[in-house]
């Protein structure tokens, strides 16, 4: 075990930038399946994994009128459901389904080079955002010994009936629709990596990959992940112990053993 250095003091941790996660499900006849992207390798953070699309709170997010929030809550969901437009196409705003293909990619082009803000672009076609469909899903913070840091916010919600993704150049190198038990055994493989956060998500997805599953994931509203310590067990890792439970509120960090704790859980976050 390496030692400090005599008179050297460590780096003070960085302060994490607010960020939110979208976990996008839709369902099949008998199945879910969850919305992934595998992040391209020559990205300094995360290059080459899979996750959930996603990011960092921009100022202007909060300029952004959500229905059915305010504050920091309407400004984390304007984040999550900007970064997914960005990143998948996906629009999740209410009035979207009167848009051409076209038009939708305008403004998806408009806003990745930033010749609008994603409020002028709502506004311009009449959008509105509504935080009735974000439902949260759990808080995790990136471990202090990392130099980049995020707080972020995970939301989980369904796909509109018939929505279409898109891979555009830029951030992915892979956007596709996958059942969660298959994505858990792509990672068991060792051909899809994942962090702790999304392997957590996945594993307890895979209990709605039954048509019972899918039921009871209707009726409770989608409610699932936050609460999957009644539907997934206290698991192990391959290199780290995994606390498999979660709710709203709750934060998660990995300490320099490589274990995960939970962290200031209990309080909502808008």
């Amino acid at each position: 075990m390496s030692e400090a250095i005599a008179g050297f003091k460590s780096p003070a941790p960085s302060e994490p930038l607010d960020a939110a996660v979208a976990v996008v499900i839709r369902f099949t006849s008998s199945e879910v399946e969850v919305l992934w992207v595998r992040r391209e390798v020559r990205l300094s953070f995360g290059g080459g994994f899979y996750a959930f699309p996603g990011g960092r709170t921009e100022s202007e997010d909060a300029r952004i009128e959500v229905l059915g929030a305010n504050g920091p809550g309407a400004t984390l969901r304007a984040t999550g459901i900007r970064e997914l437009f960005e990143e998948t196409g996906l629009l999740l705003a209410r009035g979207q389904s009167t848009l051409s293909s076209q038009a939708r990619d305008e403004m998806r082009r408009a806003l990745l080079n930033h010749g609008s803000s994603f409020e002028e672009l709502l506004q311009q076609r009449g959008l509105t955002l509504s935080a009735g469909e974000l439902h949260e899903a759990g808080r995790w913070i990136t471990p202090e010994f990392l130099p980049r840091r995020f707080d972020a916010r995970f939301f989980l919600l369904e796909a509109p009936e018939g929505a279409e993704v898109e891979q555009w150049p830029g951030e992915h190198s892979e956007i596709s629709w996958i059942r969660p038990v298959e994505a858990l055994a792509r990672w068991e493989r060792g051909t899809a990596l994942l962090h702790p956060p999304t392997l957590h998500a996945l594993r307890v997805l895979s209990a709605f990959n039954r048509k019972s599953g899918v039921q009871d994931a209707r009726r409770s509203g989608l409610r699932g992940l936050h609460r999957p310590a009644d539907r997934v067990p206290t698991g192990h890792l391959p290199g780290a112990d995994a606390y498999a439970h979660s709710a709203p509120g709750d934060a998660y960090q990995l300490l320099r053993s490589g274990k995960w704790r939970v962290v200031g859980g209990g309080s909502r976050f808008g």
